[in-house]
Parts: structure tokens; C-alpha cells; sequence
């Protein structure tokens, strides 16, 4: 059977996954049907092999997952909210304000193997110590901006202790401090060099870490689709791996020792990289696909990736839903699979021969990476294949000049000249990002509930068309007009719904926060003063596609309005309005506005047929035509509905429409709910549901 490894690794792969959605029951009952089809197939229709095989590890797949999670996962969850005793060697240390910093250790808790997340004061304690606590363990909650619970069981982390009853940490030694110390050398003369912006954008490409780059930067790399180059992945590996290979084959070594000179440069740059588990993967898959010339097996993409694929997921199922791994597995895929295939129908030579292989393969990364975006991200990019075409080897010469400074180790003149071009390039991408961000179609917001099909809907038949017509001309055409489609759906979604209101209380009983949104532009209302009111906004503008905001009312602004100068750096605000109670600075500038102070209650602000007034106990009243909503903080609505509104939104999910008193809750309550309705204010509730979910 040719590529024995990439049907197995890849069915194995798909089993987990489709498992990761379903329980033991289905899990096991979906096996015990996949199996017998596949064996059937092969004794009735066709004699290949490969039916089977994949039959069998597909159905592996969705066993391990579900025997993982109820033999593993399901008993570590029994200690939540329970007295545990705790220890391990930490893996990574997160150091915050006012004295807090977050550890993530290995070890045990109550003597089960497992990982655990503690939060607590900052201990003298570095990465590879032991730490030791006790006190209450409790399970991971989703927020509105973060599935903690997702993010965390995909990494194989069940339990977390915030503020612990007892801490205690003991010094380990261990070689690898060294290569840390020497990480945070190599920063700290990256910055000597380069204190600017394309300073922390070169670092967060060596060393994954993007805490210093603004939040406007970050948005903006991911909208236009290089977000990725910012965080250490396998992507990074293979570039320097390629180039290193290159610089090898110049010198006349067997290739044995080459490897061997590799394999150093490869294991070198994940210690560095703090050993994340996409570029350890990367780093499997390259030696794979290295070490196969060098004993003499025939080197294939798809086999290599299906090998790496099932010896990284044997242990630890649960990665299969991690968003890095996703993404560098399609990445390889389309660039190791797809593109090969379309650039093979290119008859052109020369220039424009390169140039179009280069362009296929920027496109077909797009496509294969598109599905994945759609689960895990707010926006997915339409202008990434044009971004990657441009930016990418610009990114690429930034890295590996960064990486020869730490090979050198930052010697002064050795590392002055690759550091000052590496800001160059780094300069480059981070003014051409802005740029592209801002054009209005350079992104596609996931929040419209149609999105979800029709990125399925392009996909399939852009695959069916290249199958079908089998060339590049076509295959492009069809992916064009894929996404000239999508934009105009959005467009059109967005004209035949401009007279009507969206209104969404969006956080939780600590972070609320009203978002109006009418047309192309919508109106914030910071409810309780919460400290991810700014963050709470930000996502659900971004998924909703609006850029323009008439109006931010934030409340506690001396300890807020620095929250939304940083996170909504990307949207074009017409004003600011503080309560008149909240102290600030005369002349003060926030997002290029001054503050307008406003009375604490009965205040109204008028845009025609819309018009909201500001009450006491953070309630926010609407009016819209002829139609009337109560917004409030509080989960609790007041019984007394003589002011007559229509209906009544607070943060907990709960809707009252008081003329029938009727009381809808949703499955997940904590969120709030949309709730649209036309401009002529009949009481005609479209759709309830969370405002998660545009």
C-alpha cells in the first residue's frame, strides 16, 4: 500500500476530531458502524487495502478520544471544587500586575498524573522548578472573549487553583535556564538595537512572545492573514530549516553529517522557542522528511505529515482541537499537498512561470486554512493570499536575520547589520498591514449566521472545480467568485437589514456591556464598569463586521477609558461620553476624541428615529420608532412594567416581553441575546439567541 502513513495518520486524525464533538455513546456507536462498511467495501466493491486501514483508524480515532476523556479527563474533573494537594515542575511562568503571576505546571494532583494552572502571588520561582500548593481545584469556565475550557483541555491542562491556601516552590537546576537566560539576553539586545514596534515583532517571531506589541498590530496582522507569523510555529522552523539546508549544500559533506548539523539547528530553535507544541510538531514532521534521503526512503509530504500526525496525537487525543495544530497541519497540507498538484498544471516558464507557482501556493494555503479560521477566529481574511504573497518572504528574511543574531549570540558586530534589516522588513510589514486592514474588504466577519455555509459551500466547489476541470485558470476563477460571493452576501445582509436594530447585552454579571448596532455603525454602552467590558465590545464588533462607532459610554472611565484607548484602536469612534462624577483630565484625548461629560441619569442622546436615555442602577433605556427595550446590568428585571416597555434585556440571557409576561431563557445563559426588530417598532421578535452568535 503506497503512503501507508498518511492513511493512517490522517483517518486516525479525522476519528479524533469528529470525536471531539461527540460523546463515548456516539462515539463508540459511529465505530462500530464505520468498521463493517469498510470491510464490506473491501470484500463486495474493491480489493484496496487502503478502505480498510482507514475504516480501522478512523474508527480508532473516535475510540481513543472517547475512552480518553472518560478514563482520563473525566475523573481529573471529580477534584473540582475540592481540597487537592498539588505538584509539579513548571512549564511556563506568566507574571502580571500587582504582584500576580500564573504557573503552569506537570506534575500530579492528588496523586493523578495530570497538568495544572495556578494563579497566585509571585513565587521565586522560575521555569523548571517544582512548585507544590494546596487548596480548591476548580474546572475551567468559558468567558465571552475566551473558551478557556476548549483552549486548556486541548493542551492536556484539566484544573486550575486560583489563590491557593498553601504555595511552596524549590529551586531544580536544569540546563535549559541557560538557554532562557540566554533567550532573554538576545531580547533584551534586540531591543538595544531596534526599541521600536518591529523590535517586539522581531522577537515575537523568535520567541513567540507578542505581549509588546500594541493590540491595534496584532489585530491588523490577523486581519490581512499573517497573524500567524507573529507566534512561533512550525512555520518558522521550516523557513530556517530550508535555509539552512540551502547553505549546507553548498559545503561538500556527506549527508549524513548534514543532517546531523540540522537536527542540532532544529532542536536548538524549539529550546529557544520555549518548546510549544507546534514547533515540536513541525520539528517531527522536518525530521521525517529530512532523515528519509538519508536512509534512503522515499520523501513524501502527506506520509511525513500523517506519521507526525499520529505519533504527536497517540498520547494526548484531546490536540486534535488545538487551534496551532489545525493550523499547521492545513497549512502543510495545502503547501506539501495542493499546491504541488497546481502547480504542476502551470506550463509556464521563466518569470511568470515562478510567479504563478507562487501565487498557487499562496492561494492554496488560503483555501485549506480558511475552515479552520472559521472555527476559532472573528474574522477570516480575504485579502491573506495577497498579504502572504507580499509580506511572507519579507518575514521570512526578518526571521532568519534574527535567528543568525542569536547563533551569534548578539555580538555587537556581527548582529548590528542582520538587526537593522531585520526592522526593516519588520517596519515594512507592520505599515503595510495597517494599511491593508484598512480597506473595507479585506476581512469577512464570521458573526453572520449564513458565513458558516457559505465558506462550506465555496470550499466544495472550488475542490470540485479543480478536480473536474483540472486547471489553474479555472480553479482560480471559481475561487474568486467564491469570494466575491461572500462579500456580497455580507453586503447584501447588511443593506436589506439597515433599518433594523440589534441590540445585545454581551459579558456577565461582572462585565456587561449594551451594543446598539444599526446598519454599518453601532453605539457601546459600558453598563457596570467591568474590566472586560472594552474586550467583550471589541469581539462582538468585530464579528458583527462594524468599524464605525458613533458613540462609547464607559463607565468608571479613570479606570476604563485606557482599556478602550487600547483595544479599539481599530474602529473609527465619533465620541466619547463619561458620567459626570468621573474624574479626567481636561484636554485628555481618547481615540481622538475629548470625554463629553454627561448627567448620570435621564440623559438622552438622539439620532432621529433612535434614541436612547441613560437611567440609574446601569440601565440604559431604547426607543426605536415605536418600539421600547429596558438594558440592564442585573440579572433580576424589575416587576413593575408600568413605564411600558416592549421588552426587557439583562446580561444573564433572559428576555421578558412584558405585555404577556413570558420569560425566554437560553442554554447559555451569561452571554445575553440578540433581539432585532424592524424600524416601524411592532413587537416582532426575529430571532432569539446568544450574542455570541451574530
Amino acid at each position: 500500500m503506497v503512503r501507508k502513513m498518511a492513511f493512517v495518520g490522517c483517518c486516525y486524525l479525522a476519528g479524533l476530531f469528529f470525536a471531539s464533538f461527540l460523546n463515548l455513546k456516539s462515539d463508540f456507536i459511529l465505530a462500530c458502524a464505520v468498521l463493517p462498511i469498510g470491510f464490506l467495501f473491501y470484500f463486495l466493491v474493491s480489493k484496496k487495502i487502503e478502505v480498510p486501514v482507514c475504516a480501522i483508524f478512523f474508527s480508532a480515532g473516535l475510540l481513543v478520544y472517547g475512552f480518553y476523556e472518560t478514563a482520563v479527563y473525566r475523573p481529573m474533573l471529580e477534584n473540582a471544587g475540592k481540597e487537592c494537594l498539588a505538584e509539579g515542575i513548571v512549564l511556563e511562568v506568566s507574571n502580571y500586575q500587582d504582584d500576580k503571576s500564573q504557573y503552569v505546571a506537570n506534575g500530579t494532583i492528588n496523586g493523578r498524573k495530570g497538568k495544572f494552572v495556578v494563579f497566585c502571588q509571585t513565587q521565586d520561582c522560575d521555569v523548571f522548578d517544582e512548585i507544590k500548593i494546596f487548596g480548591k481545584a476548580s474546572a475551567f469556565k468559558d468567558t465571552y472573549t475566551f473558551p478557556a475550557e476548549d483552549y486548556y483541555k486541548a493542551k492536556g491542562i484539566f484544573l486550575e487553583f486560583e489563590e491557593p491556601l498553601q504555595v511552596s516552590t524549590q529551586k531544580r537546576f536544569s540546563p535549559f535556564k541557560y538557554l532562557i537566560a540566554y533567550r532573554e539576553y538576545i531580547c533584551d539586545r534586540i531591543f538595544s538595537v531596534l526599541p521600536g514596534e518591529e523590535g517586539r515583532a522581531l522577537a515575537a517571531m523568535l520567541f513567540g512572545d507578542k505581549s509588546g506589541l500594541e493590540n491595534e498590530t496584532k489585530t491588523n496582522l490577523f486581519r490581512v492573514g499573517i497573524g500567524h507569523i507573529m507566534s512561533v510555529s512550525g512555520a518558522h522552523l521550516a523557513i530556517i530549516s530550508d535555509f539552512f539546508m540551502r547553505i549546507l549544500s553548498f559545503f561538500k559533506i556527506n549527508k549524513k553529517l548534514k543532517f546531523a548539523v540540522l537536527e542540532v539547528l532544529i532542536i536548538f530553535f524549539c529550546i529557544m522557542a520555549g518548546l510549544c507544541q507546534p514547533v515540536l510538531r513541525s520539528a517531527a514532521m522536518l525530521t521525517i522528511v529530512y532523515g528519509a534521503e538519508v536512509f534512503k526512503r522515499r520523501s513524501d509530504t502527506l506520509n511525513s505529515l500523517g506519521l507526525a500526525s499520529f505519533l504527536l496525537l497517540a498520547g494526548q487525543p484531546f490536540a486534535v482541537r488545538d487551534s496551532s495544530f489545525l493550523l499547521s497541519f492545513a497549512g502543510v497540507l495545502g503547501i506539501g499537498v495542493f499546491a504541488p498538484v497546481l502547480c504542476s498544471k502551470i506550463s509556464e516558464s521563466g518569470i511568470k512561470g515562478k510567479f504563478l507557482k507562487y501565487a498557487a501556493v499562496m492561494l492554496c494555503v488560503s483555501v485549506v486554512v480558511f475552515p479552520v479560521s472559521f472555527l476559532y477566529f472573528d474574522e477570516v481574511s480575504i485579502i491573506s493570499p495577497v498579504a502572504n504573497f507580499i509580506l511572507i518572504p519579507v518575514c521570512s528574511m526578518a526571521l532568519i536575520c534574527g535567528f543568525i543574531v542569536v547563533l551569534v549570540g548578539g555580538v555587537g558586530f556581527l548582529s548590528f547589520l542582520p538587526l537593522v534589516f531585520a526592522g526593516l522588513c519588520c517596519k515594512f510589514v507592520i505599515r503595510a498591514s495597517n494599511f491593508l486592514a484598512d480597506l473595507k474588504f479585506s476581512s469577512l466577519p464570521l458573526g453572520y449566521e449564513f458565513i458558516g455555509i457559505g465558506i462550506a459551500v465555496s470550499i466544495v466547489l472550488i475542490v470540485l472545480g479543480f478536480f473536474i476541470f483540472k486547471d489553474i485558470k479555472s480553479t482560480a476563477v471559481i475561487s474568486i467568485a467564491c469570494v466575491f460571493g461572500l462579500l456580497f452576501s455580507g453586503e447584501f445582509y447588511s443593506f436589506a437589514n439597515k433599518d433594523t436594530l440589534f441590540a445585545a447585552v454581551v459579558g456577565d454579571s461582572t462585565s456587561s456591556s449594551l451594543v446598539i448596532c444599526k446598519g454599518d455603525t453601532a453605539f457601546a454602552v459600558d453598563l457596570n464598569g467591568g474590566r472586560n467590558n472594552a474586550k467583550n465590545l471589541q469581539k462582538y464588533l468585530c464579528r458583527a463586521g462594524i468599524r464605525e462607532v458613533d458613540f462609547i459610554v464607559p463607565l468608571n472611565s479613570t479606570q476604563s477609558l485606557a482599556a478602550y484607548q487600547k483595544r479599539f484602536g481599530n474602529f473609527n469612534v465619533d465620541g466619547i461620553f463619561i458620567r459626570q462624577d468621573d474624574f479626567c483630565l481636561d484636554g485628555f484625548n481618547v481615540l481622538g476624541c475629548i470625554p463629553q461629560k454627561i448627567v448620570s441619569e435621564g440623559f438622552e442622546v438622539d439620532f432621529g428615529d433612535l434614541r436612547m436615555r441613560f437611567g440609574d442602577k446601569n440601565s440604559v433605556e431604547i426607543f426605536y420608532g415605536m418600539f421600547s427595550m429596558l438594558c440592564m446590568s442585573g440579572n433580576n428585571p424589575p416587576k413593575d412594567y408600568d413605564n411600558g416597555w416592549d421588552f426587557i434585556l439583562s446580561y444573564d440571557g433572559k428576555l421578558v416581553e412584558t405585555e404577556n409576561g413570558m420569560l425566554f431563557s437560553l442554554e447559555k445563559g451569561g452571554c445575553g441575546i440578540l433581539v432585532s426588530c424592524k424600524k416601524n417598532g411592532e413587537a416582532n421578535l426575529r430571532r432569539i439567541e446568544n450574542a455570541g452568535r451574530f
